[in-house]
């Protein structure tokens, strides 16, 4: 399951580096508050999605007490990835956060960064392996797919 799971989010990270390669669109600030904020909202009040725009699910991954589940915000009339939803729980403190790795636009990405810090440092170590197990595979996976590109 958890191979799996890191294949396809491979594989959508592959899709969002190609993405960010052909100047796609970056997270804008709807988008970011959106995630960070907007989507816990909406599931708590039972409202209905973000108009333009779905969820696709990546599936979760637990490390430790911790559970990160990862989710694409998709544009819909390009179909195209807006950024990365995580939510981070606790089983430890029952705390919860939601962020977003937003795409190709640096002023957000420093954002990510100071939500992230937020975190205790043992949600923030097991968060860590986590993305660096995807970096992994996406490296990998981006490498075979070069290869057959070359063929």
């Amino acid at each position: 399951m958890k191979k799996l799971l890191i294949t396809l989010f491979a594989f959508n990270s592959l899709l969002l580096f190609g993405q960010t390669a052909n100047q796609i669109a970056p997270t804008t600030e709807e988008e970011y508050n959106y995630i960070t904020k907007g989507y816990k909202v909406q599931i708590e009040s039972g409202l209905d999605m973000k108009k333009g725009y779905k969820f696709q699910d990546e599936g979760t991954v637990s490390r430790g007490k911790c559970d990160f589940q990862f989710k694409l915000l998709i544009r819909e009339a390009k179909n195209e990835i807006a950024g990365y939803l995580v939510i981070a729980h606790s089983r430890n403190t029952g705390k919860t956060y939601y962020v977003c790795i937003p795409i190709n636009n640096k002023d957000l990405l420093e954002r990510y960064y100071d939500d992230i810090y937020l975190w205790d440092q043992v949600m923030l170590g097991h968060y860590n392996c986590v993305i660096s197990g995807y970096l992994g595979a996406i490296t990998s996976t981006a490498n075979e797919l070069e290869k057959l590109i070359k063929k």
